[in-house]
């Protein structure tokens, strides 16, 4: 599934951007530093708008309008438009809850490792998970031929 979401921009003089994405209530980017920063900005608020669509499990039918519609709008008179193309690589980025119970000694050792590292601590166990999926072991574990049971030795 991939999205095109209208953006329209705007310069107000002395490195400010002002942005604004129709499809979404009330987002609009004031003082962006350039452009490429207003986008950058104005994608990430459309994925996290995807994201709480998403929260119950799948993304309903969006009323995006075309460009052309909208700026024959008289609130859009002043702006410039482009398109922000929302992938599947993007959508995968999003975020969901994902409820694990863990052995308390892990999860000490999750909050001191992200404590030490200044970051969340759902942020470093996405870049350990990233990391072990990376490596491909589990792939490797799957095309492991199975061993039988060997029979257990008592001395």
């Amino acid at each position: 599934m991939e999205f095109e979401f209208p953006v329209g921009y705007r310069n107000f003089g002395a490195q400010s951007y002002g942005i604004i994405v129709p499809a979404i209530e009330d987002c609009f980017i004031e003082d962006a530093p350039s452009l490429e920063a207003g986008i950058t900005e104005a994608k990430a608020t459309i994925l996290a708008f995807l994201s709480r669509l998403s929260a119950s499990g799948s993304l309903p039918e969006l009323d995006i309008q075309p460009i052309d519609e909208l700026a024959d709008k008289s609130d859009y008179f002043e702006f410039m438009w482009m398109t922000i193309k929302i992938t599947d690589a993007d959508l995968a980025q999003i975020t969901q809850p994902y409820r694990v119970d863990l052995p308390s000694n892990l999860i000490g050792q999750i909050q001191d490792s992200a404590r030490k590292l200044n970051i969340p601590e759902s942020k470093l166990i996405e870049k350990v998970l990233q990391d072990f999926f990376r490596v491909d072991l589990v792939k490797s574990l799957a095309t492991r031929p199975a061993r039988a049971p060997q029979p257990l030795k008592v001395n």
